[in-house]
């Protein structure tokens, strides 16, 4: 079996190469347990109503585990949302997160982004975030 490894987001900077993009089980678990907290719910309350270990659900939002579809929506209904909107947030997380730094993007990202070639762009603080148009 051979394991493969992603390279951290810092070794990538030093390299001078963009970050990969996050996994979907990344963004989904960072979304539930923004949720689970904002609701001021317990990692045990939660997993509880939707059937699983309180271990198993943190794996779910730490990343390290990729969910069958009807332990997502087991989850989600524990949280007392839809799976239209669970998506529709992650999809939105995922989007904000191609950051480019400002101070060490190419020329032609910097063209790219001044111009607004298909990119909605909101500068915040030396960086711009892109989100497909």
């Amino acid at each position: 079996m051979v394991t493969v490894s992603r390279p951290s987001p810092s070794a990538l900077s030093r390299a001078g190469k963009r970050r990969p993009e996050p996994l979907w089980r990344e963004a989904l678990g960072n979304r539930l347990r923004l949720i689970r907290t904002h609701r001021r719910l317990t990692l045990a309350e939660t997993a509880e109503r939707a059937g699983i270990s309180p271990q198993y659900l943190s794996e779910i939002e730490r990343g390290r585990k990729e969910p069958s579809s009807e332990m997502i929506a087991a989850i989600v209904g524990a949280l007392g949302m839809s799976l239209v909107d669970l998506t529709a947030l992650v999809s939105d997380d995922l989007r904000r997160v191609q950051v480019v730094d400002l101070s060490r993007s190419t020329g032609h990202e910097r063209g790219a982004a001044s111009a607004g070639r298909d990119l909605d762009r909101t500068v915040v603080e030396n960086r711009v975030w892109l989100v497909a148009a």
